[in-house]
């Protein structure tokens, strides 16, 4: 949070001078006489205007103002105030609407224009992925945004969700599937490194489809050679296939 100073103006933080006490009266040395009575109130004013004198105390501040400590939680209130001003103030600077190239330096018209490069090449990346996924692609392409010193928000990275996952109890669809899961991945003009990842367990998946549908085919050739109308009839302790 940022601290600000406050400047002392003349009078502060400096004693006032004490108001100076009323003059005694000087004592009268013409041949006059007081009386008792009179002479008694003339000391007693002259004491009190002493005493007041006495009592003055020093005052800090600038004059005919109150120099008074405000509470902690006022000042905490202030700076918390000063906080929000300044959250308030960004906020304010992030939704200023998009600046005009004739206000951009040429620095910031040099970033703008590679920043929209980025986007049509993240855009046409993400756009073959999903064309190509077809039915196994999961929801469109979500993208990561930059504002660019014009204010607006250029794509800077995506992504496409395909389904992976094997075809349960058909090696022939889950080799297709996989066929389709490795054009996609490798469809973009240049593939990224998890691209490349996906595209290779793409084919470690039809490997093993196809793997498991040969399996298939084989023990179902087995089968077939077998003649359904075939007899097992014993003969001296062999077994002989009879065909009908």
């Amino acid at each position: 949070m940022r601290s600000t100073s406050r400047l002392a103006g003349r009078g502060d933080n400096s004693l006032r001078q004490a108001e100076p006490a009323t003059p005694r009266p000087r004592a009268i040395e013409d041949k006059v006489e007081f009386s008792e009575e009179a002479q008694i109130k003339l000391a007693g004013s002259t004491s009190g205007q002493e005493a007041d004198a006495e009592q003055t105390e020093p005052f800090e501040g600038l004059p005919g103002r109150e120099n008074r400590t405000e509470p902690k939680e006022q000042q905490a209130g202030r700076s918390t105030n000063k906080a929000d001003g300044s959250q308030a103030a960004k906020k304010a600077e992030s939704a200023k609407p998009p600046k005009l190239d004739a206000e951009l330096t040429p620095e910031e018209l040099e970033q703008v224009k590679k920043l929209a490069a980025r986007d049509r090449e993240v855009r046409a990346h993400e756009q073959a992925h999903l064309a190509t996924a077809g039915q196994y692609a999961r929801g469109g392409p979500t993208y990561s945004y930059q504002q660019g010193p014009d204010g607006k928000r250029y794509a800077i990275g995506g992504e496409v969700q395909i389904d992976t996952s094997p075809v349960d109890g058909d090696p022939k669809a889950t080799a297709q599937k996989a066929r389709v899961v490795r054009a996609a991945a490798l469809a973009p003009a240049q593939p990224s490194a998890q691209d490349l990842r996906v595209a290779a367990a793409a084919t470690q998946m039809e490997q093993q489809a196809l793997a498991e549908l040969r399996q298939q085919l084989q023990s179902k050739a087995l089968g077939n050679n077998q003649n359904p109308y075939a007899k097992s009839v014993p003969l001296s302790g062999t077994r002989l296939n009879v065909v009908a």
